[in-house]
Formats: structure tokens, sequence, C-alpha cells
């Protein structure tokens, strides 16, 4: 009878250890694969490069400053703009987590929030196993900057650099010739890995256009304060947003998306549905938790957002705008930045570069 119980007894140490080194491995893997968005160790990602690359259909021409007209804008063209003296392009080499609702500034700017995350313990300190992590925001800024040229030669001009802007802005010009003229994204446009290997930062960028403005033909050749007038439009007349690559998801970016979010719809790779997602609409520096950034939460915070445009990971094709230019000279500003609000924003995903090309087409 001794040996029995003795025998049952160590069998039951050997079971509660098993489970014990079970639950332990469950552990280490749930902290392996667990996830969040908006970068909790507040990292910056690289841009490759930017690519505007405008093809002249039917009659359509871009500039970058309202006087020289073409086929093509590039980065540099951006940078180096000696008659366009009041222009506000920015240009940093690296981008950080941000949102924005689509909704403008008193001056006609597109509003992007800039947000911060901090680490913290229950017993205080930010190093321990179980941290809460939690967000603020601030609203961005914009100003004249760059960091480099298109060719990677840094900035050594008069300009300053872009330290702590973390999104890219600049603003285009394009003519036409007629009315309704439909601007198009042909199949050319998006956003793509420029690493060794793609580790999903590109599934987390918004683009957005507002057309500040437009002057018709006659008035641009004739008028003696043309250029001065078309360049300073700014009347924010149109957003549109756009989501590439909206199908695509890492395999990180799906525990983030089930861990944070509670979504358990999408699957690593492309032909996922479009996931429905809540910017910032506001500054707030009342840390919330990051599993409450939300409406339902938060609802003075935080917004629905709906693109206007998305684009797959593959086999994009042309699309509309939406944006209907008028006959004559209509000035665009664009922004590119990486959304904090997105389930693909974490931190396995800021290890890899990416590349804006925007090409535009009309019937």
């Amino acid at each position: 009878m001794t040996k029995t119980n003795g025998k049952n007894k160590s069998e039951n140490k050997k079971k509660r250890l098993l489970l014990l080194i079970l639950l332990l491995v469950l552990t280490l893997s749930l902290t392996a694969f667990s996830s969040y968005a908006w970068f909790t160790s507040n990292k910056r990602v690289n841009v490759g490069d930017i690519n505007v690359d405008v093809r002249a259909v039917n009659g359509l021409e871009i500039s970058a400053d309202g006087v020289n007209w073409g086929v093509k804008v590039s980065k540099d063209d951006l940078i180096e703009t000696p008659e366009y003296t009041t222009q506000k392009n920015q240009l940093p080499d690296s981008l950080g987590a941000m949102s924005s609702v689509k909704e403008l500034t008193d001056a006609k700017l597109l509003k992007v929030f800039d947000g911060s995350v901090a680490t913290n313990c229950p017993g205080g300190g930010t190093d321990c196993d179980d941290p809460t992590y939690t967000l603020t925001t601030t609203e961005a800024t914009e100003k004249r900057c760059y960091d480099s040229d298109g060719t990677g030669n840094a900035n050594s001009s008069s300009v300053p650099n872009c330290d702590g802007q973390r999104l890219v802005a600049f603003d285009i010009f394009l003519k036409v010739d007629r009315d309704d003229t439909v601007l198009y994204l042909t199949e050319n446009a998006g956003v793509s890995n420029t690493s060794l290997n793609d580790l999903g930062i590109k599934n987390t960028t918004r683009v957005a256009f507002i057309v500040q403005g437009n002057m018709d033909s006659d008035t641009y050749r004739t008028s003696e304060s043309a250029i001065q007038d078309v360049q300073a439009l700014q009347n924010g007349e149109q957003v549109v947003l756009w989501e590439p690559n909206f199908d695509a998801h890492t395999q990180a970016a799906v525990t983030a998306a089930k861990n944070f979010y509670g979504i358990e719809s999408i699957v690593a790779g492309n032909g996922n549905s479009l996931l429905n997602y809540e910017g910032v609409k506001t500054a707030f520096s009342e840390p919330v938790p990051l599993t409450e950034t939300n409406s339902t939460s938060h609802n003075g915070y935080f917004a629905s957002v709906t693109p206007d445009i998305t684009s797959p990971a593959e086999g994009a094709v042309r699309q509309s705008t939406k944006i209907t230019l008028k006959n004559g000279v209509t000035k665009l500003r664009v922004y590119f930045w990486v959304e904090g609000q997105d389930v693909d924003a974490e931190n396995n995903a800021t290890g890899s570069d990416m590349k804006l090309s925007l090409e535009f087409g009309i019937d």
C-alpha cells in the first residue's frame, strides 16, 4: 500500500512538472508572438526613395513649382524649387507612426497626429515582463526640410534637415486643357519594399491627396500674378485617402490583430478583405492604454476611417483617384505616412525599408 501511494505521488509530481513545463512553453510562446500597433519601442522606418512619375497622357503635365512643366517630377525637383520660395515640401528619410482621419486644419492642411507610446510596469519603471502600453498624441507640424536628395546625398544646403519630422508632405501641380478630366492612379503607383526581407512595413502606409484649388488656363496665361497666385492656392477643396497593399498582412500582423484588436478574420499573405480601422482625430495628453485606442472607449479621440482608394499588394490596376481636374492648373498636396492604428504597424515591421511611387494618368 505504501509503495502504491509513493508511486502515485511520484506520477503526480511528474504530471505537475509536465503541466508547469507546458504552461511555461505556452507563456513564452504568447510572449514571443504578442504584439501591439504603434511601434511600442517608438521606432522609425526608412523611406528608400520617393518617385513621383507622371505620364503625359492626352495633355497631362506636371510641375513641382507651377512654372516648369514636363512629364515627370523627381525628389530632387521637389527639393530644388527656386521659383517656388513659399513651398513647404517635407522630405525626411525616415517615418514614424502617425494617424489621421482625413480632416483638415484651419490652414487647409491635413490633420495628422504623432503618436508616442509609453511602457508602464505594475510596480513602476519600464523594465518588466508584463508591461502595459499607453498612447499619447500631438498634432504634427509641417516645414520645408529634407534629409537627402534623390541620389542619397546628405543635405548640405541652406534648407534645414527634417529632425523630428515623421511624415512626407509635398506639393505638385497638374495641368490639363479641358474640364471634367478624371485623374487616375496607374498600375505602376504603389508602395513597395526595398529591403532584402519584406517585413510588412509597406502594408501600414497611407497616402492622402488634398486638392488645394484650380486656376483656369486663360488666367494662368494672362495674369501677371498667375504664378504667385497658383502657388498660393490652399483651399482644401477635396481630400482623398489611399490605402496601398490593403489586402496583405504578415504573420506578426495577424497575431497583433488577434491579440490587440480581437480580429481573427485575416491570414498571413495577400488576398484579405479590407479591414476597418479607427484613426486619431485629435491630440490628447491623457495616456490611453493601447487596448483602448478606439471610439468605443474614447469617442473624443478616435473615429472610423474609410479609404477612398484601395490597392492590392499584387495585381494592381489603373483606378480613379475620384479627383476631377478642371481646365488649367490644379494644385495638389500629397501626404505619405505610417498609420499607427493599422494592425500591421507593429515592431517587427520596422526592420525594412520602402518606396513610394506615384504615377498618374488621364483618359
